[in-house]
């Protein structure tokens, strides 16, 4: 007993230290470093992409607004006045259909390569699934789950907005003795935001 004690553990010290040999190898902060600078230039296209798709289904300016609430709890105000700024030059260049469809597709690939390059790092850091080489088809995949992703996204997002809008109409009878409905409903919602996620790496 003590003895296979001791091995295990030397096992896992072995591993962890494999594990980070390898892990150093892949020179995780220059991925990291590319990866967040280039969410920079994808940020505002896939914004603009959950912010069309969505907002059939909903108010848009009140969605929009929604998206940068979120987003200020994570940036700076600087930042979020530049996504602001581009979004409004973006919008202010698309005056005809065709201009509409040319720049959806190119914003399109954007997004979807900032998808293919975190899914790509992860992929070299931890040596998953990792290929240096891939024909046409392989990336024309890639980029499907990586739109895949997105939409997965603004529905986390979008069902978020329905919970808290939910939320907010049940608050006014919690002193009538509902309060388990409500405590119902967040708890559905953080049970579909844990599935969505799950789903949402699984994809990547």
């Amino acid at each position: 007993m003590h003895l296979d004690l001791k091995k295990n553990i030397g096992f896992f010290f072995l591993t962890i230290k494999d594990s980070f040999v390898i892990f150093q190898k892949n020179d995780p902060l220059r991925l990291a470093g590319a990866t967040a600078f280039f969410t920079n230039f994808a940020l505002p296209p896939i914004l603009l992409i959950l912010i069309r798709l969505f907002g059939y289904f909903t108010d848009r300016r009140k969605l929009v607004d929604k998206i940068f609430e979120r987003l200020a709890n994570i940036l700076d105000k600087d930042s979020i006045h530049q996504i602001r700024l581009t979004l409004k030059n973006i919008r202010s260049v698309e005056q005809n259909w065709y201009v509409t469809i040319i720049s959806f597709v190119f914003f399109l690939f954007v997004a979807t390569t900032l998808f293919t390059v975190i899914k790509n790092s992860v992929e070299q850091v931890w040596n998953v699934g990792y290929k240096e080489r891939r024909g046409i088809f392989s990336n024309l995949v890639e980029r499907a789950k990586a739109f895949t992703v997105i939409l997965l996204a603004g529905l986390l997002f979008f069902i978020g907005l329905l919970a808290d809008s939910i939320q907010a109409f049940l608050g006014s009878f919690i002193s009538g003795g509902l309060y388990g409905v409500v405590f119902f409903a967040s708890v559905l919602n953080q049970f579909i935001f844990v599935l969505i996620v799950t789903v949402w790496f699984s994809v990547l």
